[in-house]
């Protein structure tokens, strides 16, 4: 599962993603924006297979 948190409150989220691992995108809408405390969790070894990981970019 995926989750997102704005200043430690739950806002969103996204299950059954086929991609467990890869690439991460911030953006915003029309605005200049900032981001700090970004917290990325990895997971354990065994948790995903090839399919599940994003292609490598050159």
């Amino acid at each position: 599962m995926v989750k997102l948190s704005v200043n430690g409150k739950f806002v969103n989220g996204l299950r059954g993603s086929e991609r467990k691992r890869g690439y991460i995108c911030l953006e915003a809408e029309g605005a200049e924006i900032h981001f700090r405390n970004i917290r990325i969790l990895e997971l354990p070894d065994g948790v995903t297979s090839p399919e599940q990981i994003a292609p490598l970019v050159n």
